[in-house]
């Protein structure tokens, strides 16, 4: 009789011991099984991850408001938001966004520019005094004449400042050329080609712009240039 109780107490035992093998070898395949999960998702994770590049004009609406916030007198202007960038293909057409200036459109394209209604508009280019050959007579300039990727930005001034003594009656444009510093060091290229084609004319009229600057830190150099055709068709009804 001892003997069959120390054999069963034995069973019982080896019962046990299987028990608990069997329940930490399937914590262990828990565990081993769940970290191939985790490891399978990460790679997922990984190989999903997509790139989103988000663009935008912040730097030349900074500096446009800028020049608002610091100047002594009203002012308000535009800002190339990028090298061509200006948002026309002639400066009458930024300047047409500006609150406040209207502009004269001949065959579709602008010409002169007045500043609250009135045409006595002063023109300037990096400060100085500017005229063009159609304006000679005049303190303005046919700013229909001037392709908008030559310049880096423009300012209208509303209002009369004492240090400019030629200022127009109803206010003055400033306007901003490129220079060679404002660029990055070394060389900068930029260019642009755009077609357009008349639904009357039935031409194709091109437009092609280049810009090559230098900026050697102590010297620079710019040049730019514009090609532009326009062909101009009417339809009289008699």
């Amino acid at each position: 009789m001892r003997d069959s109780r120390v054999s069963n107490d034995s069973v019982v035992v080896s019962r046990n011991s299987f028990k608990r093998s069997a329940v930490a070898l399937s914590v262990a395949a828990c565990l081993f099984s769940g970290g191939h999960v985790i490891a399978a998702e990460k790679n997922t994770a990984e190989q999903d991850i997509e790139v989103v590049e988000v663009s935008g004009i912040r730097g030349s609406t900074k500096a446009s408001i800028n020049t608002k916030r610091f100047a002594a007198s009203q002012v308000d202007g535009i800002t190339a938001e990028d090298i061509g960038k200006l948002p026309d293909v002639t400066i009458a057409d930024s300047l047409q966004r500006i609150t406040g200036v209207q502009i004269e459109r001949t065959a579709g394209e602008g010409g002169p520019v007045a500043i609250r209604g009135l045409p006595q508009v002063d023109t300037m280019m990096n400060g100085e005094v500017f005229l063009s050959a159609t304006t000679i007579d005049s303190s303005g300039a046919d700013f229909g004449d001037l392709p908008s990727q030559l310049f880096s930005g423009l300012d209208v001034y509303k209002s009369s400042e004492a240090k400019s003594s030629a200022a127009g009656i109803s206010g003055s444009i400033d306007l901003h050329t490129r220079r060679p510093f404002d660029m990055d060091e070394g060389f900068t290229f930029s260019g642009g080609v755009e077609a357009t084609k008349g639904t009357i004319s039935k031409d194709t009229d091109p437009n092609i712009n280049g810009l090559f600057s230098y900026n050697g830190n102590k010297w620079g150099v710019l040049f730019t240039a514009v090609a532009s055709e326009a062909n101009r068709k009417r339809l009289c009804i008699l």
